[in-house]
């Protein structure tokens, strides 16, 4: 007996020919789904991918703009600082040969060679102004971490804390010996007539033989001299600094091929 025979046989084969049908559509519609999906997926993380990539360029190419800003301001600073340095070293040597001519053991020098050294540098002092507006653009504005040598990090903090510090102790010093003016001028009331045209004494008229035996004006110039060489010690002691910093961002500069 054949199968169409059989009484129901066709009625029975019909509904799971419709079944599978039906299955397969829905498998297609999920394979189209998942490749969708798929495509979906792929083009975000390439998205995300690119836009990583560019990030990361955009803070190399920054980290490269810092790091040749902060070499030409230390270099700068550098500069300043010798110059700073050799000023005060000047006026150091001026007022101790001012200082040894007037209390020294020796016979007072003739009146016009005391009024010259008084006239020269003895009296002068250095005016260091250094650069910080890298230091402070990469520190406050949270761009440190652009830098990614860790040593080179912990150095520019150090020394943007440094720098700041240094410069509180130059005014401190410089304070100290001109900060009060009043004492400067009791025992040497003549040195207004070389800052002020008035009638104050003038050099050719002063009494340098009871300048000598007066403990004010000793008292003067050995505070100006202790302040004009705590100055050139901190300034030489920032100076050392400023030169290992420069170092070092020139070797990471080269490191990163920024120059």
């Amino acid at each position: 007996m054949e199968p169409s025979d059989v009484p129901g046989a066709g009625e029975a084969a019909a509904p799971s020919a419709r079944g599978s049908a039906r299955w397969e559509r829905l498998a297609r519609g999920w394979r189209a789904a998942l490749r969708e999906f798929a495509i979906i997926v792929a083009g975000v993380l390439c998205a995300l991918a690119a836009q990583s990539w560019w990030q990361a360029s955009e803070e190399r190419r920054r980290e490269q703009d810092y790091l040749r800003q902060l070499f030409e301001d230390t270099r700068e600073n550098e500069r300043r600082l010798d110059a700073a340095v050799a000023a005060d070293s000047t006026a150091g040597a001026s007022l101790g040969r001012l200082a040894g001519a007037l209390f020294g053991s020796a016979p007072l020098p003739a009146a016009d060679t005391l009024a010259a050294r008084f006239r020269g540098e003895a009296f002068a002092s250095s005016d260091f102004q250094p650069l910080t507006g890298s230091y402070g653009a990469l520190l406050m504005a949270g761009d440190l971490r652009l830098i990614r040598n860790d040593s080179l990090r912990s150095m520019l903090v150090s020394y943007a804390a440094a720098l700041e510090h240094e410069q509180a102790m130059l005014r401190l010093f410089l304070e100290q010996s001109a900060g009060e003016p009043d004492r400067i001028a009791r025992p040497m009331p003549f040195l207004r007539g070389m800052v002020f045209d008035d009638a104050s004494p003038r050099l050719r008229d002063v009494d340098f033989a009871r300048l000598r035996s007066d403990p004010d004006a000793q008292a003067v110039f050995f505070a100006m001299q202790v302040s004009n060489l705590n100055r050139i010690t901190h300034l030489r002691r920032l100076r050392g600094e400023t030169g290992r910093l420069r170092r070092a961002l020139a070797a990471e500069l080269r490191v990163r091929g920024g120059r």
